[in-house]
């Protein structure tokens, strides 16, 4: 039985997908074996940063303090709070109203609609 070219390119791009495979996990391996010597220095820096999570001044460098005004405390963040609230509030009403505009033009609409099939209905009894 004779293979088609089809069959023949087929297995090709078979053959040539697994040794792809094969490099991109030779590849990994030594990533990976590269990058475990460097887990030692990730891991003391990854406790040091959940040790400081939260504390602003250590965030940047030794000796970095945030400004005065770029803090961030309990009466500012209440205060943008508030505000995104009343945003968010005053967004809703608007929506409503224009749901309530769009309902108030329907019912013109259908009036004006019904108003012309009753004059469409007088103009072919006339006729």
């Amino acid at each position: 039985m004779h293979k088609t070219e089809a069959e023949k390119k087929r297995e090709e791009r078979k053959i040539q997908r697994e040794m792809r495979k094969k490099k991109i996990e030779k590849l990994l391996k030594k990533e990976h074996m590269i990058n475990s010597h460097e887990d030692v220095d990730k891991n003391a820096a990854i406790i040091e940063a959940r040790a400081t999570y939260g504390m602003y001044s250590l965030k940047m460098a030794a000796d970095y303090e945030v400004p005065e005004n770029m803090q961030i405390n309990f009466s500012k963040k209440r205060q943008q709070m508030v505000l995104l609230e009343g945003s968010i509030h005053k967004l809703k009403v608007d929506f409503n109203n224009k749901i309530l505009d769009l309902k108030h033009k329907k019912i013109e609409i259908i009036e004006t609609v019904k108003t012309m099939n009753s004059r469409i209905e007088q103009i072919n009894k006339v006729l």
